[in-house]
């Protein structure tokens, strides 16, 4: 009994150490569970902060983005905290040649030569193969940084919240080389703090082509190399990339005058009139946009605008407010500005200020409420601005005359007939062999007629006993000859032209006519102390019959072929005495219903006259080298010191049997000429927009205003060709792994 006692007392002790063994196991397996978790959380929970800190990394670096985007853009001004209102962008002086920004472009992304303008873009070698490498300063590098270290200030970076570094020889510099370093280092790299962890970045751009798409126009195509960001908390580390598909277009650039539907420097008829509303602004003659006026594109005065009834103005309207007879000056940026300024509006010789009138940039109906009694009603479909920056026009024609001599045609002493016409196989004469089409130009100068042809490969033939001979053009006279004569196989010798080094070489469009000039060089004037003129009379083929009173396609041939591009300057006065109309016209409308149909085609004429008018002469005083009944005039025209006007506007019937002239692109002049009188004396007008200028596309070496832009758009075009504005975004996908994978 007792052992049985004693087996069942032994049995229950090992129940419990087993129990307790058990337990123990269960608490220490449970311990280290628990102790695990905590470990896994704490794991998890540093992981996720490194998660946070890499994105941290990542909105830095859009963050840099977005200082490079307002660094580019001139469109913006950021205020100091000491009140100072600092400027950004390219802030390129007024006037600064297009060759100089061009060298800078072509020097950037490192090719030999820019051609002329162009729609195809030029792809940019790898910043690391040319020029040496970007991201290390050396003087084979630096320069190829000028278009950005010269024109953006330094004092943009800390106005932005980016102070530069000082320590550096060239911290603007540094700056811009990081960006555009090759593609190893992405560009800008730097780590910072986050919460508990640390954080590594970069950002860059890459330059991957650029255009000249016009005149003084450059386009930059740019892309955001990979961004990779690290975040590190405790052990824990995270990183993240994230790619931008999206390109963007750095246009840099200042728009030509050819905007315009109509511009005015001095929005009066002469001097005198300007000067007597001076004196009197109540009882004087003030040029009046009235219910009858209608413009469908771009208008701007750098003085103020008199209305009466209700005008309409589809196209945006500007006003830059000068007093009559105001001078200029220049402000400490380089800008130019009229002397005083009076922003607002008349009607009825009643002023009312900008502000009781209001500015908008979408459509607006304001009341502007004149003496005597009744308001007028403009209608500004697409906003108007009172208070516009004054727009200089141009004091000469150097540039377009330089262009004469590089591949136009220069007519030195000014041309008693100027003619455009098509050639084509039925025609007199028939194109050039091979061609089925040409441009025609004849020119008569000293009483002898010369006849060139121009092709769609800008080839050039002078007619030489009816027969068509490849040209060369001289360098001494401007004027083109047959290459196979002693003048052209000396010109040839001669030819240092590289992107021209055969005999036809490649004419550029633009036709320059120098006007007598005095021994120093300005251009002679006559009895009336006006500036004489260049071309005594610029025609188009006539009107068959010459006695239709309405031009159309069948009884007008056309002045300009449809591939050809030409721009006809005269430092002195150009006569206009016919219809001059596209081979195809991108509107076939009235101002009333335009039919802007063919915005595509690329004839474009411009005629522009730097220091006497642009005149088209009426018939009632030059007869049959006059104009035709119901002109019609396809063609940008400008007059930087002059108007455009009719030549014998006042004269005539006062029947209105004259009709109208019926303008297809825009009229751009220092003072607003006319075209007739209100009894009926002259012509009517009848103003189309060329839609094409507001895309950029202009006559060749077209003047263009003094103000260089810039600005950033996304590299996708709208439906309509345009490019929207934009801020450099990193808008790709976002992959993410652990700082020891791969």
């Amino acid at each position: 009994m007792k052992d049985g006692q004693k087996t069942a007392g032994a049995t229950l002790i090992l129940t419990v150490l087993i129990v307790l063994l058990l337990l123990a196991v269960i608490l220490a397996t449970t311990g280290q569970l628990a102790l695990s978790a905590r470990r896994s959380s704490a794991d998890q929970n540093a992981t996720l902060q490194a998660q946070y800190v890499a994105e941290s990394g990542v909105a830095r670096a859009q963050a840099r983005l977005n200082l490079i985007s307002k660094l580019l853009d001139t469109s913006g001004t950021v205020t100091t905290a000491d009140g100072q209102v600092v400027k950004t962008g390219l802030q390129i002086p007024d006037g600064t040649a297009s060759t100089q920004i061009g060298t800078m472009v072509q020097s950037l992304c490192g090719v030999a030569a820019l051609p002329a303008p162009s729609a195809t873009p030029l792809p940019c070698p790898d910043m690391s193969t040319v020029g040496g490498v970007l991201n290390t300063l050396t003087s084979k590098t630096a320069s190829r940084l000028d278009l950005f270290t010269t024109y953006i200030k330094p004092d943009a970076f800390p106005a932005l919240g980016y102070p530069l570094d000082a320590t550096l020889p060239s911290p603007v510099q540094s700056f811009w080389t990081e960006v555009f370093s090759n593609a190893a280092s992405n560009g800008l790299t730097w780590s910072g703090a986050a919460g508990d962890g640390t954080y590594t970045t970069n950002v860059g751009l890459k330059l991957q082509s650029v255009q000249r798409s016009a005149t003084d126009k450059y386009v930059l195509v740019l892309a955001v190399p990979r961004v990779a960001a690290s975040g590190t908390v405790s052990s824990a580390s995270r990183k993240l990339a994230v790619s931008s598909p999206t390109t963007y277009r750095l246009e840099i650039g200042r728009g030509s005058f050819a905007q315009y539907a109509l511009f005015t420097n001095h929005h009066f008829l002469d001097a005198a009139s300007e000067t007597a509303c001076q004196n009197d602004p109540v009882n004087c003659d003030r040029i009046t946009f009235i219910s009858k006026t209608s413009f469908s594109g771009p208008v701007h005065t750098n003085e103020v605008f008199n209305f009466e009834e209700n005008p309409v103005f589809s196209g945006s309207v500007s006003s830059a407010g000068c007093v009559p007879n105001f001078t200029t000056s220049v402000d400490i940026t380089g800008t130019e500005m009229c002397s005083g300024i009076t922003p607002g509006a008349y009607s009825k010789h009643t002023f009312t200020s900008a502000a009781a009138i209001g500015s908008s940039t979408t459509e607006i109906i304001p009341s502007i409420c004149g003496g005597g009694g009744g308001c007028s009603k403009p209608d500004f479909k697409n906003g108007v601005n009172w208070n516009a920056n004054y727009v200089p026009l141009p004091t000469n024609s150097n540039d377009q005359q330089a262009a004469a001599h590089a591949g136009g045609l220069y007519l030195g002493g000014g041309v008693s007939d100027l003619g455009l016409a098509v050639s084509t196989p039925s025609t007199a004469p028939t194109p050039p062999s091979g061609y089925p089409k040409a441009q025609l130009i004849s020119y008569t100068k000293g009483g002898a007629t010369t006849q060139l042809a121009t092709t769609p490969d800008h080839r050039v033939f002078v007619l030489v006993g009816g027969a068509w001979k490849a040209a060369v053009q001289v360098a001494a006279t401007g004027e083109w000859v047959d290459a196979a004569s002693a003048a052209g196989a000396a010109a040839l010798a001669a030819n240092t032209n590289p992107l021209a080094p055969t005999a036809y070489s490649s004419f550029n469009g633009v036709i320059y006519a120098d006007a007598p000039r005095n021994a120093d060089g300005s251009v002679a004037t006559d009895a009336n102390g006006q500036p004489v003129t260049g071309i005594q009379r610029l025609h188009g083929p006539a009107r068959t019959p010459a006695s239709d009173t309405t031009s159309t396609p069948a009884n007008t041939p056309p002045a300009v072929a449809d591939f050809a591009q030409l721009d006809v300057v005269s430092n002195g006065t150009v006569h206009v005495g016919s219809d001059l109309t596209y081979e195809t016209p991108p509107c076939t409308g009235t101002a009333q219903t335009p039919n802007c149909t063919a915005p595509a085609v690329t004839n474009m004429l411009g005629i522009y006259s730097a220091e006497g008018d642009v005149a088209l002469d009426s018939p009632v005083n030059y007869g049959a080298a006059g104009m035709p009944v119901n002109a019609k005039i396809q063609a940008v025209l400008m007059a930087s010191k002059g108007r455009v006007t009719v030549d014998g506007y006042d004269q005539g019937a006062a029947d209105d049997s004259m009709g109208n002239v019926y303008l297809l692109g825009g009229v751009i002049e220092n003072y607003y000429g006319a075209f007739g009188k209100t009894d009926g004396r002259g012509y009517g007008r009848d103003f189309v927009y060329d839609v094409r200028t507001s895309e950029g596309i202009m006559p060749p070496s077209f003047p263009t205003v003094k103000t260089w832009t810039s600005v950033i758009r996304r590299g996708i075009a709208n439906t309509d060709g345009s490019y929207d504005t934009a801020t450099i975004k990193l808008d790709g996908s976002q992959i993410q792994w652990k700082a020891n994978e791969n």
